[in-house]
């Protein structure tokens, strides 16, 4: 004899799904909805947006970041096309329209990049900081395999022998560097680092989610394995 709790636990899946078999399919139907959506989630939070910390001063950003790299584009001629020079050395510029100039703007060394625009950087491996000595203005959006996952704040503005860089939270392996008041932008010496090997790092969101998806998981499986009691006396 059911139990008023009882009948009112059983007769909606009934009603709902008429047989054990149909019952079974609806729920692992639903089962692999529910860890679809859950895993769909889990891959978007790898690309949630950084945090990320700004620096105008050259060397409270040295200190912060660690080992890094330098590029000072005193190794080529003026007048060179920069693509893949420096690949060895970590990074690529993959628009292939940014030239070596020689100009007294560029305090540093005398030399520096005309992006003709904006510069698209590409990094042989994840990074977590990138900046640069410039003229002019400077603004920095950080790139993880193609996406857009954090900026810079708005450096620079009229003048020269400015610095600006950025540390994220979350490594990146690439970057679009612009002028933020013309759109053409200028590098005197670059600096990225460190590298964090060919893979980002896990988050704790993602952790976090991860174990959600193994909770919902767990819990549907139990309501395959434990079925109606209507439904399994017509077997």
């Amino acid at each position: 004899m059911l139990r008023f709790s009882d009948r009112l636990s059983y007769v909606a899946p009934m009603c709902l799904f008429g047989s054990r078999k149909d019952y079974h399919m609806k729920t692992m139907k639903n089962l692999l909805n529910c860890r679809a959506l859950v895993f769909a989630a889990f891959f978007v939070a790898r690309a949630a947006h950084a945090g990320t910390i700004s620096y105008t001063d050259l060397d409270a950003f040295n200190t912060a970041l660690g080992s890094h790299s330098v590029i000072q584009f005193t190794e080529l001629a003026e007048g060179v096309t920069v693509g893949e020079q420096y690949a060895s050395r970590g990074v690529s510029f993959t628009d292939l329209n940014d030239t070596i100039l020689a100009d007294t703007a560029f305090l540093s060394d005398g030399f520096g990049l005309n992006g003709h625009g904006s510069i698209t950087l590409q990094f042989s491996s994840f990074v977590t900081g990138l900046g640069a000595l410039f003229p002019g203005a400077l603004s920095i959006q950080l790139l993880s395999d193609g996406t857009a996952i954090g900026n810079s704040a708005a450096f620079g503005g009229s003048g020269e022998d400015f610095f600006g860089g950025v540390i994220s939270d979350i490594p990146f392996n690439g970057a679009v560097l612009s002028d933020w008041t013309d759109g053409r932008v200028f590098l005197d010496d670059l600096y990225f680092g460190p590298s964090t090997g060919a893979n980002v790092p896990d988050t704790g969101a993602s952790a976090a989610l991860l174990v959600i998806s193994m909770g919902l998981t767990a819990i549907l499986a139990c309501c395959v394995r434990h079925e109606p009691r209507h439904l399994s006396a017509r077997r």
